[in-house]
């Protein structure tokens, strides 16, 4: 059990229980006084489950948004291709709307009045996460957000018996979420890597402070000189600093192709671009909001693109 108790009287705390039977770990988070979140690592076979819970109070400021979304950005960042990411919570982003947008296939957000709101939402898009919760609370508004890296993957409905007794601002929800088993087998090859922590330092500034440049450089073109320095830099370290041989995976999906991975960054860098359109047409009158409209409207193509043509190549895989 991962839990995080409010520093308020009344509202907030996190908390996530998972059943014995599996295998779990606590993914640590940034300790912050208003941010209240926790994550765990659930292992199921040959890949992972990354579940965060979180509340963030509505008077949240800029920095702690932006220390929250460096949490996700670690967690996305250290994750394989096959684990799934859930973040949910009570974000307490009540001017929001979310509603299905047909030509992203996707549910988009609608009424971003600030740079905070635009900051959190579309840091979270250049994860690769998408919000799927569509299901508002009693007023009408979407309190609790749902973002996750597998959205097909996931169905949420209401409960039928919720846990405990529920208020106008926020719902019980049944998430139900489809097992995605990776059969294929990943490549793995061995790699060299060299322990500069425990280099002898004062021998290589001496044998670099001894070797004859000059001669070395003497003669050669630009590009002979750039592999004849580097050449002579990587046989001091060979000398002067510890190494060791490591296994690395190679967890590349097998229908990922190379269009599919440039689409995906391409969509990324979208994501960080409508980001920061956002912030910039609220502090700059000179940008107007066409432009910020457009760079939206061209992350969301491009995400429904790459579903598209990803759904696709796994279908044929």
């Amino acid at each position: 059990m991962a839990r995080k108790n409010s520093h308020k009287e009344t509202g907030g705390g996190v908390l996530i229980a998972v059943k014995k039977i599996y295998d779990v770990s606590k993914i640590k988070t940034k300790n912050h006084p208003n941010i209240e979140h926790e994550c765990v690592k659930i292992k199921c076979t040959n890949n992972f489950y990354y579940i965060s819970a979180v509340y963030l109070a509505p008077d949240v400021e800029k920095t702690h948004y932006e220390l929250f979304v460096d949490d996700i950005e670690h967690i996305t960042s250290r994750c394989n291709v096959c684990d799934t990411i859930l973040i949910l919570g009570d974000f307490n982003l009540r001017k929001i709307n979310w509603n299905f947008d047909e030509e992203s296939n996707s549910l988009m957000p609608s009424n971003i009045t600030t740079n905070l709101e635009s900051d959190l939402i579309w840091g979270l898009f250049a994860c690769d996460l998408n919000q799927i919760n569509d299901i508002p609370n009693d007023n009408g508004t979407f309190l609790d957000l749902f973002f996750s890296n597998a959205p097909i993957n996931t169905v949420i409905e209401c409960a039928d018996t919720p846990l405990l007794n529920l208020d106008r601002y926020h719902k019980a929800y049944d998430l139900t979420l489809q097992t995605n088993f990776c059969t294929f087998e990943s490549d793995s090859y061995s790699l060299k890597r060299y322990q500069f922590h425990s280099a002898n330092f004062t021998a290589i500034i001496d044998k670099i402070n001894s070797v004859n440049w000059s001669e070395i450089f003497f003669g050669h073109n630009i590009n002979s000189c750039v592999d004849n320095f580097y050449s002579k830099i990587w046989e001091i370290f060979e000398k002067h600093v510890p190494s060791k041989q490591v296994s690395c995976a190679n967890n590349k999906l097998p229908w990922m192709t190379k269009e599919l991975l440039s689409l995906k960054n391409r969509k990324s860098h979208a994501a960080k671009k409508a980001k920061k359109s956002s912030y910039l047409c609220e502090t700059d009158s000179s940008i107007n909001d066409c432009h910020c409209e457009r760079l939206k409207i061209e992350f969301s193509n491009l995400r429904n693109e790459y579903q598209i043509k990803y759904d696709y190549a796994y279908g044929q895989y």
